[in-house]
């Protein structure tokens, strides 16, 4: 087994889902058989309105097998069907939920949204031009029930020692997912904080990944993306919570 050493310098996350998928974004780094240990700084700036920027340490463990693999928040099953086809099925971590240091006042009176644990299954196909890829998500710890739909459009660039993922993915999120997370209840209505229902809909995110060889066993990866959230959990008009979200793009 090859044994490398990771440092992630920063994930800058200008969404608070960006880590949701962070983990599956560096599965290129290491070769099959290969497993590697380090330390990440995430950056994320939070949705909720007066929350601001989070600053997480994350330990970074990776271990990419012939049909096993586990990443600082997804640990998976895959199979490879051909050389350019893999269905793949794994847990992993949701980071959306209520911050839990400086909870803003906005979130005053309401109750804890729970990050969360998701059952997927995957498939992607490489083609000339890229790798497109399609996962379902479900959330199986009862935080929210809700599901997920991605599709990604990967391609990688090499560069000597520098590899660099450029990607797209359009997300489709479900009423259950959007309102336990965005939404409020009537129980938590207050002047000014009008009981609201955050509906399905689509989420757009783009965003760069990289990975630099030092050495043969040390690796120095960083990501940046950038997304916005659907429209239903992210309109200030209706809904204070999130309310500059309307107003920007967003930001694992």
């Amino acid at each position: 087994m090859r044994i490398a050493r990771l440092i992630l310098l920063s994930q800058l996350a200008l969404t608070p889902l960006a880590a949701s998928a962070y983990g599956d974004r560096f599965d290129a780094a290491l070769e099959a058989g290969g497993a590697g240990s380090g330390g990440a700084v995430r950056a994320e700036r939070s949705p909720y309105v007066g929350a601001g920027v989070r600053y997480d340490y994350l330990p970074v463990n990776v271990y990419a097998g012939e049909h096993a693999y586990l990443h600082s928040d997804r640990v998976g099953l895959k199979l490879d069907l051909d050389a350019a086809r893999r269905v793949d099925v794994f847990l992993a971590h949701r980071y959306e939920g209520t911050p839990l240091l400086r909870p803003p006042a906005a979130l005053a009176g309401m109750a804890l949204r729970e990050q969360g644990t998701d059952l997927g299954f995957g498939y992607r196909q490489r083609m000339a031009w890229g790798t497109l890829g399609v996962e379902f998500l479900h959330n199986v710890d009862d935080a929210s029930r809700g599901s997920e739909v991605r599709l990604r459009l990967a391609e990688e660039v090499r560069r000597g020692e520098l590899r660099l993922w450029p990607q797209a993915m359009l997300s489709w999120r479900d009423t259950k997912l959007n309102d336990y997370y965005y939404g409020v209840e009537p129980s938590e209505a207050l002047a000014g904080r009008p009981a609201y229902e955050a509906r399905a809909g689509v989420m757009p995110e783009v965003g760069l990944f990289a990975a630099y060889r030092i050495t043969e066993r040390w690796r120095l990866l960083a990501g940046a993306s950038l997304a916005r959230l659907p429209r239903t959990a992210a309109d200030a008009s209706r809904h204070p919570r999130c309310g500059h979200r309307r107003r920007r793009a967003s930001a694992p």
